[in-house]
């Protein structure tokens, strides 16, 4: 699953705003700053618990220093 992500790094706190019922487009709140991957590692965090799977199956397609970016999020296989 692809989703299109708005990151606002430095926030207050951490919250997560589906922009959409399909949760394809989000804005996300960090409160790690955007210095040395901080809030990229955040975000992956935030989203794997958003999405209820493990931190390694969310990834950044596109935007490593943008606040827009594309995310991938994939499923675990279970046989």
């Amino acid at each position: 699953m692809q989703i299109e992500v708005r990151v606002i790094a430095g926030a207050s706190r951490c919250e997560v705003f589906p922009l959409n019922e399909e949760r394809t487009s989000l804005r996300v709140k960090l409160t790690c700053p955007a210095l040395e991957r901080r809030a990229n590692r955040q975000l992956c965090e935030i989203l794997s618990k958003y999405f209820g799977v493990p931190k390694k199956y969310v990834r950044i397609t596109l935007g490593e220093h943008s606040q827009h970016k594309r995310i991938e999020v994939t499923q675990p296989f279970s046989p």
